[in-house]
């Protein structure tokens, strides 16, 4: 396990969110020794920027990533970027529906962040 030391962030380099979360669905698939996490969110582009195509970007650590979709349709692996913190895509269109389905492991989330798994 890494030692990542977490930077703190400054009220001085808050931004405004490039993209607004109108509803998220979650879906949990718990067995023994892993989850399946679907997401379903409806996404818009927040009209108080000035920027036409801003990325998307999500924080995410210890996630397998199983399958992106964009307005139902499956996103091939080119389409957006993908590594072990975050997941990156340039959405073209203004409202977009997205869903995200990763594979973690609670009993291995040794930060308590998110799902994790206690009282084995």
């Amino acid at each position: 396990m890494k030692n990542d030391v977490r930077q703190p962030v400054y009220l001085k380099d808050y931004r405004a969110t490039d993209y607004l979360v109108e509803k998220l669905d979650l879906q949990f698939d718990l067995f023994e020794d892993h989850a399946i996490v679907s997401s379903k969110m409806a996404v818009y582009r927040n009209p108080n920027l000035n920027s036409k195509t801003p990325k998307l970007f999500l924080n995410g650590e210890q996630l397998e990533l199983i399958e992106v979709k964009l307005n139902g349709k499956v996103l091939e692996r080119e389409r957006y970027y993908w590594d072990e913190k975050s997941l990156s895509l340039n959405p073209t269109e203004i409202k977009f529906e997205l869903e995200i389905k990763t594979k973690i492991y609670p009993q291995k989330n040794l930060a308590f962040e998110g799902l994790y798994k206690s009282g084995q």
